[in-house]
């Protein structure tokens, strides 16, 4: 969902995601936000204990634009609200949740992304 006003350069997008076992994301060059200052608020919720390491993946991992090397890494934790601001330069991607993740688990996050 986006809202926008007219005239004003403001947005605010959000998603309900549930991930499990092989979900991950990419880093996009269309994504919308990507060359514009955001708001990172992501809301973790029915995490299992065994996500709170980043050997099953899972985890939000950013970094810069044209790099490899990682600058920030939000864990999921159950009940917990990460909030990250990043520059036009800060790219982000969720790391691929792997075979240590067993296929009957699963979680959910709240995510929304407030840019201007």
């Amino acid at each position: 969902t986006s809202v926008n006003t007219e005239g004003d350069t403001a947005r605010c997008t959000g998603e309900v995601r549930r991930w499990s076992h092989g979900c991950y994301t990419l880093v996009h060059d269309t994504d919308t936000n990507i060359h514009e200052y955001a708001l990172d608020s992501i809301l973790y919720f029915n995490i299992p204990e065994s996500l709170y390491s980043t050997e099953c993946g899972g985890f939000t991992s950013y970094i810069a634009d044209g790099e490899d090397d990682e600058l920030l890494t939000v864990t999921p934790a159950n009940n917990t609200l990460a909030l990250v601001y990043r520059d036009t330069e800060t790219l982000r991607f969720i790391k691929y949740i792997n075979h240590t993740f067993t296929t009957n688990k699963r979680f959910h996050d709240l995510c929304f992304v407030y840019s201007e």
